[in-house]
């Protein structure tokens, strides 16, 4: 990066109009291993393997969201800093949907940079970072069923069995209708679970 990239940088992050990008896709190649990452998720990223605190490359295609205009999509290459990705003593790979701070170029709306210090003082950053994990996760999952139906049918015929149990419990109180919607959205999102009988069961208990 020449010292005119790095001027303009600077002054986007200090004069640039403030906004928010969610992590579209992105490539990734796995820390350590020197092998790419899955084609379609986490496609990558690259840590020195001598030195766990520099910072991580990324390749990522962000939809921006900025004051007076539609959402649009950029992508480039950007540093992520130890700070933003550590969640206590492990350090955690940015994942799809992931919402970052941002600032655009007021010329150029095509030059955004992230604001790292922005996000690594956000106290919800572990909590986004975790569930934006968990949510790749679950559409691995459900990517791997939807390839295998009779597989996904046999689990989505269990879960409905287990959707009338949990009908049941919340019913007699022995089970809170937050923990209902939690362990059924879990369900939906690794599709084991026919939204259709979800939206039946949902129904019951509203009846």
């Amino acid at each position: 990066m020449g010292l005119l990239d790095r001027g303009r940088r600077k002054r986007t992050l200090s004069e640039g109009i403030e906004g928010t990008a969610k992590i579209v896709d992105l490539e990734t190649r796995h820390r350590f291993s020197g092998s790419r990452g899955e084609s379609q998720g986490e496609p990558w990223l690259w840590e020195s393997m001598y030195d766990s605190f520099a910072p991580t490359k990324y390749r990522l295609e962000l939809e921006v969201t900025v004051p007076g205009r539609d959402p649009y999509r950029v992508r480039g290459e950007f540093r992520a800093p130890h700070k933003a990705e550590r969640t206590g003593l492990t350090r955690a790979s940015l994942s799809r949907g992931l919402e970052l701070p941002v600032r655009v170029d007021p010329g150029d709306d095509s030059k955004v940079e992230v604001d790292w210090d922005r996000f690594a003082a956000s106290p919800d950053r572990k909590q986004a970072l975790d569930g934006a994990r968990q949510s790749r996760q679950a559409e691995v999952v459900k990517g791997q069923l939807e390839s295998k139906p009779e597989l996904q049918a046999k689990m989505q015929a269990g879960n409905r069995q287990a959707l009338a149990a949990w009908v049941g419990a919340v019913k007699m109180g022995n089970m809170s209708r937050e923990e209902f919607e939690r362990d059924v959205q879990l369900e939906l999102d690794n599709g084991r679970m026919d939204p259709a009988d979800a939206e039946a069961a949902r129904k019951s208990l509203d009846g």
